[in-house]
């Protein structure tokens, strides 16, 4: 892969497995409690979000030294974030199954800490929900709470011009910091091994 931005990693199939047993164990704990996925796509089913979700929360954590799959909080979206650091403060995960695309934020306020954008790149095929012997993901880039409000845009229009279903405030990609910055900050905080 040729990438400017951000660091990447391939998931295999035992990966993969995992993802698809949490993102099938979010769902169920989501629709019985009658709580709708995050999404602002909705051509893509709730547990395709969940799956998106669980491979890019799994991703940061990986990427960050924070751990594994044990990050991963079953309880779904919390509006504080999706992975809770050490010293309870909060990663916003956002994941999306295009390249190139930007990090939104479909809450009215960012109120994690810190936010990281994921793209997942799935070889050929259509959705995560397809069985693939891998998939290539790439954690691009993050912000905080002060960069967001500086850097946001409205995203009110798709890049093919149509409306958005939700309009949202979002950052570029490529406004985004670089990991290592992100990296450095959480150096001192223990990790879960």
């Amino acid at each position: 892969m040729n990438h400017t931005q951000g660091e990447y990693m391939r998931l295999g199939p035992d990966e993969l497995v995992e993802c698809q047993r949490l993102g099938n164990e979010r769902d169920r704990f989501s629709r019985s409690r009658g709580i709708p996925s995050q999404k602002i796509a909705h051509h893509k089913s709730d547990l395709e979000i969940h799956m998106e979700g669980i491979i890019g929360e799994y991703a940061v954590s990986r990427t960050l030294g924070l751990g594994g799959f044990e990050t991963i909080s079953m309880l779904g979206a919390d509006k504080r974030g999706d992975i809770e650091l050490p010293t309870g403060d909060f990663i916003e995960v956002k994941a999306t199954g295009r390249e190139f695309n930007n990090f939104l934020e479909n809450h009215t306020v960012f109120q994690a800490t810190y936010g990281v954008a994921v793209w997942i790149l799935p070889p050929q095929a259509s959705s995560v929900l397809d069985v693939m012997p891998f998939v290539d993901v790439g954690v691009v880039g993050w912000c905080d709470q002060h960069l967001f409000n500086i850097r946001k845009h409205w995203f009110g229009l798709k890049k093919n011009g149509d409306p958005m279903p939700h309009p949202t405030w979002g950052m570029r990609w490529f406004d985004l910091e670089p990991l290592d910055s992100l990296r450095d900050r959480l150096a001192w905080i223990p990790v879960n091994q």
